[in-house]
């Protein structure tokens, strides 16, 4: 699939999902414990997300799904979610999703750090069917979480 037909793809499920509860795939593949969520609300540039039982919202804004989109398309392979926070320029098996998301908003927003993304949108990435959570290695030989888009 090219980006726009993934693109086309994620949305449509979003919007046909709206107020359903999810579980995270996460807590299933690599059994970590995670809150279950609703599509909350969608917007023109934002889709919100509601944890249960928290109340917790977090705006997840379309910029970042695309940037998510075109990163996983240009890598080709499983690429780390990330949970570290480093800046680098280029991508490469030691750069993860979180970390280009968190260059890219630190720049747009001219602030030192971002909120952690990666796992929700990887969420709704796998739970839409256009991508699968794999394990992968850091670059000490770690397994971790990673992510693929499906040929």
């Amino acid at each position: 699939m090219n980006y726009e037909d993934i693109m086309n793809k994620l949305l449509e499920w979003i919007k046909s999902n709206k107020q359903k509860r999810f579980e995270s795939p996460r807590e299933k593949f690599f059994g970590r414990k995670t809150s279950s969520f609703l599509i909350n609300s969608i917007t023109e540039n934002s889709i919100y997300l509601k944890f249960i039982p928290s109340g917790t919202s977090l705006q997840l804004e379309f910029w970042r799904f695309e940037e998510a989109i075109k990163f996983l398309l240009e890598s080709g392979d499983v690429m780390k979610i990330g949970a570290r926070i480093k800046t680098k320029k280029s991508i490469s098996p030691s750069f993860s999703l979180e970390e280009h998301l968190n260059e890219k908003a630190t720049e747009m927003y001219k602030r030192k750090s971002d909120t952690k993304t990666a796992p929700h949108i990887c969420d709704l990435l796998v739970l839409s069917g256009i991508a699968e959570y794999l394990w992968t290695e850091s670059d000490i030989g770690r397994r971790v979480q990673g992510i693929k888009l499906k040929s």
